[in-house]
């Protein structure tokens, strides 16, 4: 039977249990963390955050794992009022308020902060997860890395005339950076690497079922990066849906059959579930697997538990749901402290979540991005500056920014690639 560690005692204090070590998670802890009357258990699968903007560049060879991520414990080990526990939350009992754990821990709670995340979506078809690779997490991105420089080993031993083929699924941000960044890697980095094979062959192909890449920013924008893109010799097929995906294949609704090396999707993501773990009929979803939330981002039917991040639907003041992005996940991090912080000094005042959309960016290759703030528009050198620097900024710790900057500038000066190494 498993014992419950009683956390709030006596009403000393509150206790507030988080579950998930994300940018929302990970933000409300930091926001919380000063205030003497309330004590925090994080709960991660993970001993550590991971700066997911960056995921494309472990995978790349740009930037290596400890690069992007950082250990939860460290950020906290100042705050005696902070625990961590690196589990899996699988049940809460939301009537006894307790989260119990797959290793036999049970947490009792006063509020509750679910931060799950967000996975791959394959749109009811996960029997193409067999078949391609995501990039929703640093292992996958080592596993891309791997996939990638591997091809080229065998192409090497084989002596292979035909050229190798890397094909992405999905022409959002994370494709486009993945695709412009391995575009790097083989007609740059690694270029005059091999005596039998020559790199620059490559084909690499980006596949959008719509009519445009990178749909969320301003349709000028998408055309610059294709432009960019296609001038990098990337093959781009729009209105190009999947119909389906066999090991080393892809098959459109055309009747298009792609022939490929590698396949990567990055065509959407969804919620990870937070019904099985409630098993509350009143939970009801939004759109990919989002929890419809209140203002103040609780759930309807109690008000003491709060969903934030990927796993959250809101509507903005557009009245469209706010997008799963690090941003949104960030503001509601700091915002879901304010309300905890209001409740616990006994505060009945009624709190809305309003989004601030500072726009969106995409980095296309070296000295190429667009970015896009709605009042105004950047692309080229300018929009690649402010994409170095914001994402420099929002990183974590000093020791990972200045690490990225001089690997970043290495690079530039050098067109190399600092993490080359295939670890089996």
């Amino acid at each position: 039977m498993k014992q419950v560690i009683v956390m709030a005692m006596q009403g000393e204090f509150s206790h507030i249990v988080i579950v998930g070590g994300g940018f929302a998670g990970l933000t409300a802890a930091q926001n919380l963390k000063k205030q003497k009357n309330i004590k925090i258990t994080i709960i991660d699968v993970n001993n550590y955050h991971v700066f997911q903007p960056f995921l494309y560049q472990v995978a790349c060879g740009d930037l290596a794992p400890s690069d992007i991520a950082v250990p939860i414990r460290e950020q906290f080990k100042n705050y005696k009022n902070i625990s961590v526990i690196m589990d899996e939350a699988t049940v809460i009992d939301s009537d006894k308020k307790i989260v119990f754990t797959k290793n036999a821990t049970a947490l009792n709670y006063d509020y509750l902060i679910l931060a799950v995340g967000s996975e791959d979506n394959y749109f009811g078809n996960n029997h193409w997860r067999e078949h391609t690779i995501g990039l929703k997490s640093l292992k996958n991105a080592l596993k891309i890395r791997k996939e990638l420089l591997e091809t080229f080993e065998r192409a090497e031993i084989a002596n292979h005339k035909k050229h190798v083929t890397f094909t992405i699924i999905g022409g959002g941000p994370t494709g486009v950076e993945l695709a412009g960044a391995i575009a790097e890697l083989t007609k740059q980095a690694i270029r005059s690497d091999f005596t039998h094979i020559n790199p620059l062959d490559t084909e690499i192909i980006l596949i959008e079922a719509g009519s445009r890449i990178l749909s969320s920013l301003a349709p000028s924008l998408s055309a610059v990066a294709q432009k960019s893109l296609e001038e990098k010799g990337i093959v781009i097929k729009l209105n190009s849906k999947v119909m389906d995906i066999s090991p080393h294949q892809i098959k459109l609704w055309s009747g298009e059959k792609i022939e490929s090396d590698l396949i990567i999707w990055a065509a959407g993501v969804k919620a990870k579930s937070i019904k099985h773990l409630l098993n509350k009929d009143e939970i009801k979803l939004g759109t990919n697997q989002r929890v419809l939330v209140k203002n103040d981002l609780s759930l309807p039917f109690n008000s003491n538990i709060f969903i934030v991040g990927d796993a959250a639907e809101i509507k903005g003041k557009d009245n469209k749901a706010v997008p799963a992005l690090a941003a949104a996940a960030t503001q509601q991090g700091k915002f879901i402290a304010k309300v905890i912080r209001a409740r616990v000094a006994g505060s009945e005042k009624e709190y809305e979540f309003k989004y601030l959309n500072f726009g969106n960016m995409a980095i296309i290759g070296r000295y190429s991005a667009v970015a896009d703030f709605t009042w105004i528009k950047f692309k080229g050198v300018l929009a690649w500056i402010i994409w170095d620097l914001a994402h420099i900024y929002f990183l974590i710790g000093f020791r990972n920014r200045l690490t990225v900057f001089v690997k970043w500038l290495w690079s530039y000066i050098t067109h190399g690639k600092a993490e080359r190494i295939i670890i089996k």
